[in-house]
């Protein structure tokens, strides 16, 4: 199943499929299995995070979410996104952060 969705998203299947160009991406941890707050309910390893980001960024202009929700005159023609965490917890800014600063994502 995670292949199938993987090869939609990578193909642009989804985009050429969706009829709203502004999406918002909602994780809650960043980090690996041996990280005490690890779970395989809501975590994302750095690893498949990181190749998310890169898929995203490939597909998608990412924005804040600021702007994703306020600013009404985007670009119809261009896909945007952008990328958000629902907690705080300290992985974010441990293992997300540094990946999406090398990516340029806000």
């Amino acid at each position: 199943m995670k292949n199938l969705i993987k090869k939609f998203l990578s193909n642009g299947i989804f985009l050429k499929l969706s009829k709203n160009n502004r999406f918002i991406f909602v994780l809650h941890d960043v980090s690996n299995q041996d990280s005490p707050q690890f779970s395989i309910h809501y975590s994302t390893t750095i690893k498949t995070f990181e190749a998310q980001m890169n898929l995203l960024n490939k597909q998608f202009e990412i924005i804040t979410l600021e702007e994703i929700v306020t600013n009404k005159n985007l670009d119809k023609k261009k896909n945007y996104a952008a990328i958000t965490f629902d907690d705080g917890f300290k992985s974010v800014l441990q293992n997300a952060d540094p990946i999406l600063t090398k990516l340029n994502i806000p």
